[in-house]
């Protein structure tokens, strides 16, 4: 210290303070209050260190806002991502048709539907032997009007035209049948050809060629039984669709069975 010249300096003991050395030791000699005319520190002296107190907030501080700003980065980065996403996916349609491909099955794995086969159509002329009865499709054909054994002919309503069929019927089962005024071992539905129903007229008792109402034919006895149906004009005859309504027992339908009518 005896090098040093007279000046004030940083105490030793106190090193936010200010001492005055005079050459050979310190005084307690205190320093002038700051003005402008305060003599400055010695060039010898060293810069004010902060106290670790502040020293520790300071670090704190720095911490915090890394943290804060590491945090903020991380948080606008996902944000970023969770937005880009979707537009990525959008801009990339090959992705999305490869994973269409993993989880769709492969079309060849995937069984195909078979069509219900095709009913036998019997031909006209051709016998269904079914088992309470046979049946016998002879004809059909398109009437303007059907002539009838009492009253005026029968006529058709606008729109539409008349088909008259003519069958043979004989009877196989035990019981006698009615075939002019109440079948009720044979039911049939008329179809055009373009697939829609044709209407019956009800009219069978006045058809020529039928048996008189009430009369029954028995086993074993064939009659011809004819009916009339209404039909959509331009189109033609299709096919009968015949079910033995006694086959399986009383009240016990068979299958179906198609006759044609052309």
């Amino acid at each position: 210290m005896s090098e040093r010249t007279p000046g004030w300096y940083p105490d030793p003991d106190r090193p936010r303070s200010i001492r005055w050395w005079n050459g050979s030791d310190w005084t307690d000699e205190q320093p002038p209050q700051p003005s402008a005319s305060t003599p400055a520190l010695n060039s010898e002296s060293t810069p004010e260190t902060p106290p670790k107190s502040r020293r520790g907030l300071l670090i704190a501080g720095i911490a915090v806002g890394a943290v804060l700003l590491v945090g903020a980065g991380v948080a606008v980065g996902s944000s970023l991502l969770n937005r880009e996403a979707p537009a990525q996916a959008a801009a990339s349609p090959s992705a999305t048709k490869e994973a269409e491909v993993r989880t769709t099955p492969s079309a060849a794995a995937q069984p195909t539907p078979e069509a219900p086969p095709a009913p036998t159509v019997m031909a006209v002329g051709q016998t269904l032997e079914s088992k309470n009865f046979h049946l016998t499709v002879n004809s059909a054909e398109i009437l303007d009007q059907i002539e009838t054994t009492d009253g005026a002919p029968l006529t058709p309503a606008a729109g539409t035209q008349l088909v008259l069929v003519k069958t043979t019927y004989t009877v196989t089962g035990p019981n006698a049948v009615d075939l002019t005024c109440g079948n009720y071992d044979t039911f049939i539905r008329g179809y055009d050809s373009e697939g829609g129903q044709m209407a019956e007229t009800f009219e069978t008792p006045r058809i020529p060629g039928n048996q008189p109402c009430n009369q029954k034919i028995v086993t074993g006895q064939t009659a011809e039984w004819n009916f009339a149906y209404q039909m959509t004009s331009g189109r033609q005859p299709g096919a009968l669709v015949v079910v033995d309504t006694n086959f399986y027992g009383e009240g016990s339908w068979g299958e179906e069975n198609v006759m044609a009518l052309r």
